[in-house]
């Protein structure tokens, strides 16, 4: 037979075998202890410690400002001058009426109030009724002498009127056949087309043409005016008109020489 030798650490006893591996325990154990203890140590330490100073660099801010937009050069415009209204000249302001004698007073002329003519050879109607508070008005065919509608000069601002107004309370002209402002402010506000057009001013203005004409004709000696026809005149800055021509009543007696 072989002999064989025994293993060394099968040999040992049994109670020795369990002391040895208690110990290797007991010493990783207190190894693993010791380790956690220092890791907490670490942490905390790390978590109190203060952070370390920050370096803080101040730079001076600036305000963004748009740059203007180059402004073009504004070049001075003389305005054009206003063109002055046509005006007749003096020298034909009284028309040539021959005198039957000598001037009689103004009192003692007659006259015919509804033979009034009024003309705009000039095309001053517009700034004469602006300047002289006036109107234009309207009327329809079927109610003439009956005015429905009123612009007021000079923006042609429409009165408020509930049914009709009669155009003798004022001092109305009718316009035949309509002149051009009439029919401007006619279009312009939807009228019909076969509307009777008017100019008016306060009742004062006929007080005052009729005691112009009367002066007028007394002047040279006619004491009877059949027909006037009285023309729109900036020149004539009280009233706005001058005679253009005037005619005698027919058989008229002259004043006593």
């Amino acid at each position: 037979m072989i002999a064989t030798k025994p293993d060394a650490v099968g040999s040992l006893p049994l109670g020795y075998d369990l002391a040895l591996q208690g110990g290797r325990r007991a010493g990783f154990t207190i190894s693993v202890l010791i380790h956690l203890i220092l890791l907490l140590f670490l942490s905390r330490s790390y978590r109190f410690s203060p952070p370390p100073p920050r370096r803080v660099i101040l730079a001076q801010a600036k305000m963004f400002v748009p740059p203007r937009p180059e402004k073009p050069e504004e070049t001075l415009r003389t305005p054009a001058p206003l063109a002055a209204p046509t005006r007749f000249p003096r020298s034909i302001t009284e028309p040539e009426v021959p005198s039957k004698g000598n001037p009689i007073s103004a009192d003692e002329v007659q006259l015919d109030r509804e033979s009034l003519e009024l003309v705009d050879p000039a095309g001053q109607v517009e700034e004469v009724l602006s300047t002289h508070d006036g109107s234009v008005g309207f009327s329809v065919p079927d109610e003439e002498g009956h005015l429905q509608h009123i612009f007021q000069a000079p923006n042609w601002t429409p009165l408020n009127i509930s049914g009709y107004i009669p155009a003798e309370r004022y001092c109305s002209f009718t316009m035949v056949p309509p002149w051009t402002i009439a029919t401007r402010i006619a279009n312009a506000n939807g009228l019909p087309r076969n509307s009777i057009a008017y100019v008016i001013f306060e009742r004062s203005m006929c007080n005052n043409l009729w005691r112009m004409i009367r002066e007028f004709a007394g002047q040279k000696g006619i004491d009877c005016v059949k027909h006037t026809k009285l023309r729109f005149d900036l020149a004539n800055e009280r009233l706005g008109f001058s005679i253009l021509d005037l005619n005698k009543c027919e058989g008229q007696q002259g004043p006593k020489q």
